[in-house]
């Protein structure tokens, strides 16, 4: 790729055309020149209107290309593999090194103020880049540290200092200085790329309701969060402060009331509001979990052990039902087998166009291949069997199991060190399973993951039972009786109820198969079931639903009383 000169690169037309004959085809390698062009700029003793030139060529370009790098994020395994990894590691560089060029120009008016309407662009594009820089960092599971809170206090105090919030144009300013503090308040590592970004979206919708105040009151109402200048640190809950009461000039606090009203008349509306990245439905659903952290923030109820011991995991419930089929006897499998289809070739069948035949399943008896050379040697009938084999509806399938290293223990879960490799549903949301010394799981949800250079993936998981039972569930409707069509078979998992953990017999499924208040059929074994209403959807996520149960007659084998 052809560079010109150090100083042409630094004339708005020329540099307009490079960016403009870049071959953007190959993200990476634009990504990789830009961040090169963009370091030098840094350096440069440009007037401040010749740098405002130059950014202004950059910025629609470089706003593409972090979409661009952004997709890369949302389905790669983890840990990042090294390809995943420079391309993560280029959209925050990009980002920061943006930020940091028009936090140059903030500075050179502050040392000179002129008119506020100079500096309200500038500042919106500084704290813009820098709210994308938290996103993607949380997108990668890298949590941003010291130096990014810095850069983002500074900006405040210039703010502050100048009052600029105040001028009637400070809007463009305001949404993403309120996007950067309430983002951090919604504990982003508990939540998925594609969600981070519609949670991204929601906050700079209703976010810029949010107060800042030097005091603790306001208007009869007491703030939520709080935040110190000259602390590098994310904004913290209040009750978490050991010195509340004792005046602090560096300290700002946040009332989150009215982006947390905001965000509950969002859920119960009825039709999208042009915000959402996501279903409307699942966007409905993060903005409660927005409400909630932002209005009643969780806290630790149980104390940590320390404890470090290896361990292999599952991820995902479809291997945890490929695991337990495999290695727990039952007859459930009947069940699951493909409807018998009697298939009657019409006199004279010909095959005369070419086959396109793809990889088939190992279960398979028979290939396709091998039913149509039966058809043409004028066998009278055809067999599912020839074509499917005795395979069922979810063909068994080989079971991965992952290293991990756990940390330390509460008494709902577990802190893990992650040693497997790349696991592409390894997300918070999804089923992770323990193996015990007896190959028994206990099953658990992640619920956060950190992922920082030269340490292992962390990841919180919250136990949702020690114990696991495979089942078969299928539509139950009281009172119709038969409607003639066939009953639809699912597999599920039955956790027992457990007091040491406060839960109850619960129906665990993959995410969008059951809703709350239908009732099913639970099948023990193949001639043993008991009927249950899905009393409660007690958590979920995009991976699996948790229902606890309200039986016509709970089943002792479940682990409840009769």
């Amino acid at each position: 790729m052809p560079i010109p000169a150090e100083s042409s690169l630094l004339e708005p037309q020329t540099l307009q055309t490079w960016l403009q004959d870049l071959p953007w085809v190959d993200p990476s390698r634009v990504a990789r020149c830009l961040r090169e062009q963009l370091c030098q700029l840094v350096e440069q003793p440009l007037v401040p209107h010749q740098r405002a030139l130059l950014l202004q060529c950059y910025q629609p370009h470089l706003l593409t290309l972090a979409a661009t790098l952004e997709e890369k994020l949302f389905d790669a395994p983890l840990p990042l593999p090294p390809t995943q990894a420079e391309k993560a590691q280029l959209l925050l560089d990009l980002c920061e090194l943006m930020a940091r060029n028009y936090a140059l120009l903030a500075d050179t008016w502050a040392l000179a103020p002129t008119s506020a309407e100079a500096v309200l662009p500038i500042l919106h594009h500084a704290l813009d880049w820098l709210a994308r820089l938290g996103l993607h960092r949380a997108q990668s599971y890298a949590p941003p540290g010291a130096a990014f809170w810095k850069k983002v206090y500074h900006l405040f105090q210039l703010i502050e200092r100048h009052e600029l919030l105040l001028h009637p144009a400070a809007e463009p300013v305001r949404e993403p200085l309120h996007v950067l503090f309430l983002f951090a308040i919604c504990n982003p590592p508990r939540f998925r790329p594609r969600e981070l970004r519609q949670i991204d979206r929601l906050l700079r919708r209703f976010g810029r309701s949010l107060i800042i105040r030097p005091d603790p009151l306001h208007r009869d109402q007491s703030a939520g969060f709080a935040f110190d200048c000259l602390d590098p640190a994310p904004p913290r809950p209040c009750k978490r402060l050991p010195d509340l009461k004792r005046p602090r000039a560096d300290r700002r606090f946040l009332f989150t009331q009215p982006v947390t009203r905001q965000l509950l008349d969002y859920v119960k509306t009825e039709k999208p509001s042009g915000v959402e990245t996501l279903p409307f439905g699942q966007s409905r659903r993060l903005a409660l979990q927005l409400a909630h952290s932002l209005g009643a923030p969780k806290q630790r109820r149980w104390l940590r052990r320390r404890q470090q011991r290896n361990c292999q995991t599952i991820v995902g419930l479809d291997d945890l039902v490929a695991f337990l089929r495999k290695h727990h006897d039952t007859d459930l499998e009947a069940l699951m087998r493909r409807t018998p289809v009697t298939l009657e070739p019409e006199p004279g069948f010909s095959l005369e166009s070419p086959l396109d035949i793809g990889e088939k399943d190992d279960e398979r008896r028979y290939s396709e291949v091998a039913a149509l050379h039966s058809l043409n040697a004028d066998k009278p009938q055809i067999r599912p069997e020839d074509i499917w084999g005795n395979s069922v509806i979810t063909p068994q399938k080989d079971v991965t199991e992952f290293s991990a290293q756990v940390v330390d223990v509460s008494a709902r879960g577990y802190r893990l060190y992650w040693h497997g490799s790349a696991c592409p549903h390894l997300r918070p949301g999804e089923i992770l399973s323990l193996l015990r010394e007896d190959r028994e799981p206990e099953i658990a949800t992640i619920r956060w993951l950190h992922q920082q250079p030269e340490h292992p993936l962390t990841l919180g998981v919250e136990l949702l039972s020690f114990n696991a039972q495979l089942v078969v569930a299928s539509r139950f409707v009281p009172d119709i009786g038969e409607d003639g069509t066939e009953p639809q078979y699912r597999w599920a998992v039955l956790t027992p109820a457990q007091p040491a953990i406060e839960r109850d017999t619960c129906l665990l499924a993959p995410a969008q198969t059951w809703r709350r208040g239908q009732w099913v059929d639970i099948y023990y074994t193949r001639h043993r079931k008991a009927t249950f209403n899905l009393r409660q959807r007690l958590e979920g996520s995009t991976a699996y639903d948790l229902f606890t149960l309200e039986g016509v007659k709970l089943d002792a084998a479940a682990g409840t009383k009769q």
